[in-house]
């Protein structure tokens, strides 16, 4: 299962299901405005507060992340599958996004969300892959041609080479799912090419 993060959809499967949800959303701006407010007083009071709601804020990322984590390891246990991630580890100085979402994006733990989903997954028994994430917006799921041209808007994909169009975020989870598949069998290929290279040297020891 290909699994993508994102501004306005916290995670999305190549199965299509988007874990996100009005009342999240609402929260998340609340707090940003709140916020913006009490930067703008300046206040002692005002400062006290911002800490105080920082503390709240913190705990509500962290319960959402807790509860979407939980979802999709349920989800790949129930279907046998494995999950395959982007690498997110320093995430926030390789990203680029618009000055709108700027807030919205830095307010948001998706390296958490991340480790959350692998340590769950780990105590269930199913395969975590992290993948390379360059590119995995860009890409198409069919053809897998790369062009930044694809990725129109934020939500808008459409290869410029076979046409094929979709949602952005399960386009790109579907994307992540292929490479992760590419790389876990890549390395099942390696350890069974060195089991193959220590029976062969046995065998030489033995003979």
């Amino acid at each position: 299962i290909g699994v993508d993060v994102g501004i306005r959809r916290l995670a999305t499967t190549s199965t299509g299901v988007s874990y996100t949800g009005d009342a999240i959303a609402r929260k998340r701006q609340w707090y940003l405005r709140r916020r913006s407010e009490l930067q703008q007083v300046g206040t002692k009071s005002a400062k006290r507060r911002l800490r105080q709601l920082s503390g709240k804020e913190r705990r509500f990322r962290k319960d959402t992340n807790h509860v979407i984590s939980k979802q999709i390891v349920a989800v790949a246990k129930g279907t046998r599958s494995g999950i395959a991630m982007e690498n997110l580890k320093g995430i926030g100085k390789r990203v680029t996004v618009r000055k709108k979402q700027r807030a919205m994006f830095s307010g948001w733990s998706f390296y958490q969300l991340q480790q959350f989903i692998r340590y769950k997954a780990e105590s269930q028994g199913v395969v975590v892959v992290c993948i390379d994430p360059h590119y995995t917006s860009q890409c198409c799921s069919k053809c897998f041609h790369i062009e930044r041209g694809n990725r129109r808007s934020q939500s808008e994909f459409c290869c410029r080479r076979c046409g094929h169009a979709e949602h952005a975020d399960p386009g790109a989870a579907k994307v992540i799912r292929i490479l992760g598949l590419r790389q876990w069998s890549y390395g099942v290929e390696v350890v069974l090419m060195r089991l193959q290279l220590q029976a062969a040297a046995f065998e030489a020891i033995v003979s």
